[in-house]
């Protein structure tokens, strides 16, 4: 059996030292380093490489010629990783000088070894190489060069030993058991197998609790492959302890677990060799063993021996320039006595002394701080030092301290509190504004825990202590007072934690946001209710009964319910818009007071309300609360020092019967209003289906009313009125008539009502009193007959402040009188607004426009409404002549009726007349006028015209009687 060569012979022996054990030479080695020493299989993987503090440690099967060659200069990297290629395709030895990059971005310059690795019989087994900092060793290579052949004559011999190694293979069974052994392990171990069958690794490792025997344990338990895996063994025979690495996989037989097989291999020479090459390396690098950024030699009096390139680049001057003169030339006089303490602890007996910070002179002047390490030879003749430039980092300390002082001052000006917590919590500082926010003194909030004032707060404790958390912004929470007041705040947190993720610190900058919130909540409550009454808008009940109808359970039902106060228009507009808000103001109050907790009444603009109520019993628990909301109106309310009475209309519709949606259930609830207040107004009505065909025409025709005007839709008809005592017509009354393309002829009684409450009366009004005139005027002067003309006034229309400018303008534009004019009124639109109306009816009678009450008798008006407007004519209605009223026979009513009217001074003019009979009772009873189809129907213009001319042709009148 051939065993390896010993290496450590040819190393230089000092007799008198005591011998070394291989373990304390190996930790010798270890400790001392300064070479890279690796080793590849013939696969180009690491099997071994000893620790460097020229490349932070690494695991060896980390370690890769690709891996080393992310380090080099970009500008090296392609020639070097060439050259390396082409010497390991040719299984050659290479060797090869190249800068490498630190993570400080400082060059170094690298000497990087190869050399292959044979087995006995010539088999490629890998590579052995080195890596060394030869950065100083540039001004040193003539002795290098003394010392190359001595290397490659070591080198030599370490390839010799490698030849001897080689691979064994083993199996073993489901309990680890031996039970087959190669050859080779006789030749590296010298054991022959059936020595070994049979037995565990256990049984022979050197250590048992040894790391790479447990890992392997493990590995076998888990049943998991492993490789490269440390293994040291006693030899028996041999008396020495052997170093391998195994590498092995399980074994299954149809899935069932056999054993393991796999390989050894002996790197005990390796380990030896690469021991004894980094103790070459220290013999031949004295230069390079503290060779950092820069590095020097000095002899024993503090003069430079040698300086290396890096000295000019930190210090300006050029090596020639510091060789042989003291060190303290270049030291900063100030801190002379930090290096003279230095060589005191050095001649007391210290070898070394690290991290020595000291100023420096640049050769420009400037002040260069450098971290520098001593060591002494053994000889203590020469002194080794190396400096690292720290100038940008004590300049940046220096910034830092200037910075953390300014931070100081701007956070105790800062208006936004700070605050800053240690490890529990527990305030450590803070700043006056904080103070101020919280009206504790700063010595009271020391040592407070800092979740006692902060409520509602994101960053409580548990979160404060959660790793992984490092900041939160933005986050709001609530800071409780020291009055107890609570005030709503921003904050924005940073946690300071250690490398277990365990708080250590928590800064807090504190904002007071209390008037924003107050501000938000004022805009909340603006965009979601009525600025007047307070009460909920059109976008909260939307929102609200959505939720309602969301959250109905089967069987549930919801009432909705549109209320519409009657005449508000008219009581707005005599009271004025100040009274008219008060008046909102109040019924939204008794609304609310008759109202349940769990209804929701809202106002959607206007005199305009919306009631939502979950109804137990449907229809009739929404009928409980309609009533109640109608009751709520009976009083009289007080506004300005006037009573005035209100009503309302409500329309109802029920969720889920008339609608599923919002949209549906207002729809309906709004229909069904309208038939409310069509039925009389002061009461409710529930939503039917057929109200919606009835409300689709109402669309119709309330769409084609938009444009009825402009498209000359309408026409008047005219109804002759007959003097009873001549039997002539001497007026007419203008009655107007729709005439729609696809409808065709539209009753007054479905557009005339719809045109007054949707505010179109106005504009057609104004074009009847226009089209009147100009007829009756046209008509007068064809004819020679003074005519006059009576035109129907709707209530809107006379409080329209621009009325009385319509009547002159049509009686200007017509050219006509205007004691031809007469405007007749209802009873209801005389009272609506008694002042108001008796102001312009007085203006109009002063102009000679002459004023009519229309259907007189049929409402509630009495004889002081008569004397307080200046009327001239008196409509007798046509009720009064088919039937009795109240027990009192109908002629003598009228007798009545024409006797008190003559009493005040105004005509009467009898509506209705059918037949003879009446006409000649009429004419007994000395009224004044009739009209009626016993004379004629109202006739469009053309046969109006005619029933004129026939008159006129049995009876003539002068043409001078008309102007």
């Amino acid at each position: 059996m051939r065993t390896s060569q010993n290496v450590e012979a040819n190393l230089p022996v000092d007799p008198n030292a005591k011998p070394l054990s291989p373990q304390e030479r190996m930790q010798r080695l270890a400790d001392n380093v300064v070479i890279l020493v690796w080793m590849t299989d013939a696969q180009d993987t690491c099997v071994f490489m000893n620790d460097s503090t020229l490349y932070a440690p690494q695991q060896w099967a980390e370690f890769s010629g690709a891996a080393w060659g992310r380090n080099m200069h970009p500008d090296d990297s392609a020639a070097v990783t060439l050259l390396i290629a082409q010497a390991r395709a040719a299984q050659r030895e290479y060797q090869v000088e190249y800068r490498i990059c630190k993570s400080d971005g400082t060059l170094r310059w690298m000497l990087s070894c190869g050399a292959p690795r044979r087995a006995a019989d010539g088999t490629f087994l890998g590579y052995n190489g080195t890596m060394v900092d030869v950065s100083a060793r540039h001004e040193a290579l003539e002795q290098v060069r003394r010392s190359e052949a001595e290397f490659r004559q070591r080198e030599e011999r370490f390839r010799s030993l490698t030849k001897l190694s080689s691979d064994w293979y083993w199996e073993t069974d489901a309990e680890a058991r031996f039970t087959f052994l190669s050859d080779g392990l006789y030749r590296l171990f010298g054991t022959f197998p059936e020595e070994v069958l049979g037995r565990t690794r256990s049984d022979r490792a050197a250590d048992p609790d040894q790391p790479g025997l447990l890992a392997y344990l493990e590995r076998v338990a888990a049943r998991e492959s492993f490789r490269d895996l440390p293994y040291s063994a006693y030899v028996p025979s041999r008396g020495v302890v052997r170093h391998a690495v195994i590498s092995g996989e399980p074994v299954f037989d149809n899935d069932v677990f056999t054993g393991y097989r796999g390989t050894g291999r002996d790197v005990t020479e390796q380990i030896e060799v690469a021991a004894r090459l980094a103790l070459l390396a220290e013999e031949n690098n004295a230069i390079v063993e503290n060779a950092l950024e820069l590095m020097v030699i000095l002899d024993s009096e503090g003069r430079y021996l040698r300086v290396n390139e890096a000295a000019r680049a930190i210090l300006g001057y050029e090596p020639a320039e510091m060789l042989g003169r003291h060190y303290t030339e270049f030291l900063l006089p100030d801190d002379q006595g930090k290096r003279s303490a230095a060589e005191r602890q050095m001649r007391q007996g210290a070898t070394s002394i690290a991290d020595l910070e000291t100023r420096w002179c640049h050769k420009d002047g400037r002040i260069v701080h450098l971290a520098s390490s001593v060591r002494w030879s053994e000889s203590a003749q020469i002194m080794y030092a190396t400096g690292r430039d720290v100038t940008k980092r004590r300049t940046a300390e220096e910034a830092t301290r200037i910075s953390d002082r300014r931070l100081r001052s701007i956070i105790e000006m800062t208006p936004a509190g700070y605050i800053m917590t240690d490890a529990h919590g527990f305030i450590v500082g803070i700043n006056p504004a904080f103070s101020s926010m919280t009206g504790y003194l700063s010595a009271e909030l020391m040592g407070m825990d800092v979740m006692r004032l902060l409520v509602h707060c994101p960053v409580d404790n548990a979160l404060f202590r959660q790793g992984g958390i490092t900041s939160a912004h933005g986050k709001e929470a609530t800071l409780v007072c020291k009055d107890g007041q609570q005030r709503y705040v921003l904050i924005n947190v940073t946690i300071e934690r250690d490398d277990a993720g365990n708080a250590q610190t928590l800064t807090a900058f504190i904002t007071d946001i209390t008037e924003r919130k107050h501000g938000e909540a004022r805009m909340e409550q603006l965009a979601t209710h009525d600025a007047l009454t307070g009460l909920p808008n059109r976008s909260l009940i939307n929102s609200r009964m959505q939720q309602m109808l969301s959250a109905a359970t089967q069987g549930q039902q919801i009432s909705l319910m549109f209320i519409d106060l009657d005449r508000f228009k008219e009581v707005n507009d005599s009271l004025g818009h100040v009274n008219g808000d008060a008046l909102l103001q109040d019924v939204a109050k008794r609304f609310k007071h008759v109202t349940r907790p769990q209804d929701m009444i809202a106002r959607l603009g206007g005199d305009e309300f919306v009631a939502a109520s979950h109804c137990t019993n449907g229809v009739q628990s929404a009928t409980v609360i309609a009533e109640r909301l109608l009751a709520a109106l009976v009083l009289p309310f007080t506004v300005d020092g006037h009573e005035v009475f209100v009503s309302a209309s409500i329309g109802i519709s029920m969720y889920p019967e008339d609608g599923m949606s919002n949209a549906t259930l207002f729809q309906n609830a709004d229909i069904a209003m309208y038939r409310a207040k069509a039925a009389g107004r002061n009461g409710y009505c529930f939503f039917k289906a057929h109200m919606s065909a009835e409300t689709r025409t109402r669309m119709t025709l309330e769409n084609a009313l938009h444009r009825a005007l402009e498209r000359n839709e309408f026409e008047l008809h005219y109804q002759p009125r007959i003097d009873l005592c001549t039997m002539q017509a001497t007026g007419m009354e203008a009655l107007i008539r729709w005439n729609h393309p696809q409808l065709g002829r539209v009753a007054p009684l479905d557009f005339i009502p719809l045109a007054e409450e949707r505010g179109f009366i106005e504009a057609i009004g104004k074009w009847v009193l226009q089209e009147a005139c100009l007829q009756c005027r046209r008509l007068s002067c064809t004819y020679g007959i003074p005519l006059q003309v009576s035109v129907n006034v709707a209530a809107r229309q006379l409080k329209s402040a621009d009325f009385t400018a319509h009547v002159v303008q049509a009686l200007e534009s017509a050219e006509l009188a205007p004691r031809f004019l007469e405007l007749e009124l209802t009873e209801s639109a005389l009272i609506d607004n008694i002042d108001a109306t008796a102001t312009v009816l007085h203006a109009l009678r002063e102009m000679g426009v002459r004023i009519s009450v229309d259907d007189f008798g049929t409402g509630f008006s009495g004889l002081t409404y008569l004397r307080r407007f200046p009327l001239d004519i008196l409509k007798l209605d046509r009720s009064f002549l088919s039937h009795e009223t109240a027990g009192v026979r109908s002629d003598a009513f009228i007798k009545a009726f024409v006797d008190m009217a003559h009493t005040l001074d105004l005509s009467v003019v009898a509506e209705g007349v059918e037949d003879d009979a009446t006409c000649e009772f009429l004419r007994d009873c000395a009224c004044d006028e009739a009209q009626g189809y016993l004379f004629a129907r109202p006739l469009p213009l053309a046969a109006f015209e005619a029933y004129i001319a026939a008159q006129v042709n049995a009876v003539w009148v002068a043409p001078a009687a008309v102007q």
